[in-house]
């Protein structure tokens, strides 16, 4: 961590360039299945119960 200007000095003596960046935008937080209705959730209970016992279906 710099300031401008010490980072212009830097780039002077190095050559090199400064390329701003902006920081990430994070959308569409939370699980996907948080985000479906409730029929497909009933689905995904219906096939939860008929897959057997060592399932990884999450409901």
């Amino acid at each position: 961590m710099c300031s401008h200007e010490e980072a212009k000095q830097a780039c002077e003596e190095y050559g090199l360039v400064i390329v701003p960046k902006f920081p990430a935008i994070v959308s569409g937080t939370g699980s996907l299945l948080s985000k479906t209705d409730n029929g497909w959730k009933d689905n995904l209970k219906r096939i939860k119960s008929g897959a057997g016992k060592g399932n990884t279906i999450k409901v």
